[in-house]
């Protein structure tokens, strides 16, 4: 039997989506509400995520030395956010597990750069 990989001790959000990363299909989303429970992150939430995760869409990522795949800088507006995720090694997973996400302001756009 397959043991699935859980993002533990924080509620889950579920969602369907349409995105291929690293060669790999995913179809449905489960955003970890941890973000929810760090300051700071006032302008992040499920809706938010799912926008940043359609942007990865045809990126090649390999893992931190955390054990988690990570971009940054994604932009909504001029806004800078790193989106941490990971998925099961199972070639027949079709799941992308977000872990975190948060503002990374020292890559904001100006009001001329967007």
């Amino acid at each position: 039997m397959t043991v699935k990989k859980k993002i533990v001790n924080y509620p889950v959000n579920y969602y369907s989506c349409q995105v291929v990363i690293n060669g790999r299909w995913f179809v449905e989303l489960e955003i970890s509400q941890y973000y929810k429970n760090k300051r700071g992150r006032s302008t992040v939430n499920d809706k938010i995520i799912q926008e940043l995760v359609r942007q990865l869409y045809g990126k090649e990522k390999e893992r931190n030395e955390n054990g988690y795949y990570d971009h940054e800088p994604l932009y909504i507006g001029y806004r800078a956010y790193n989106l941490v995720w990971d998925y099961d090694e199972s070639p027949f997973s079709s799941t992308l597990f977000i872990v975190n996400c948060y503002r990374e302001k020292k890559y904001d756009l100006k009001k001329y750069d967007k």
